[in-house]
């Protein structure tokens, strides 16, 4: 493999040699979580995934071995299929999924919205259209999964439940009620996971 040293911002040299060399997938380590790490480079993973549009796979420290316990955080949109769809070929043999989705709660009005029989179809369909778009093994014994709560809380909180050795997510991505962003998602997860991320 060629070793290039570049001066500059990690961030932006990476995304530059990445479009360059035409890569399909940016992989760097995950920082530590601390304030003073931030402060000192830990964002870099984030800010890489603001200069870019190719995925980025955030490795923890303590990765060893491709992935077998994987948590998808899926909101029925194009964006978390994609997501998905790119993180199948990098998972380890007899890899268990884990596909949840998070109904967040209305905060305008402090409540959760009515977990009524439409909204129950739209998430059961989606988990179903899904499954028949991505025909696989993988896929097949996938767990569906759904939580309530703030998206990226509920999603670390259930990733180091099950020991999770990634997380996979899309970025900016509408869900099932309309204006609510993945991508403030996206970035709880890069700042908090004890696991690596991949996100697109």
């Amino acid at each position: 493999w060629p070793v290039q040293q570049l001066d500059g911002t990690t961030d932006a040299q990476v995304v530059r040699v990445a479009r360059e060399t035409k890569a399909d997938l940016i992989v760097l380590g995950l920082g530590e979580h601390g304030i003073v790490d931030r402060w000192f480079g830990g964002e870099t993973a984030l800010r890489v995934l603001n200069l870019t549009n190719l995925p980025v796979l955030a490795v923890s420290r303590g990765a060893r071995a491709l992935p077998t316990r994987v948590l998808v955080a899926m909101d029925f949109s194009e964006t978390s299929e994609h997501a998905l769809s790119a993180a199948l070929p990098l998972l380890g043999k007899g890899a268990k999924i884990t596909l949840a989705h998070v109904v967040p709660r209305d905060i305008s009005m402090g409540t959760w919205p009515a977990w009524d029989d439409a909204y129950e179809n739209v998430v059961k369909a989606g988990f179903a259209q899904l499954r028949a778009r991505l025909p696989g093994p993988a896929l097949a014994s996938a767990d569906e999964l759904v939580l309530y709560g703030d998206p990226g809380r509920e999603l670390l909180q259930r990733a180091q439940q099950m020991r999770a050795d990634l997380i996979v997510a899309g970025t900016r991505g509408l869900t099932v009620i309309p204006g609510t962003l993945l991508g403030r998602v996206s970035t709880k997860l890069i700042r908090g996971a004890n696991c690596s991320v991949f996100i697109l």
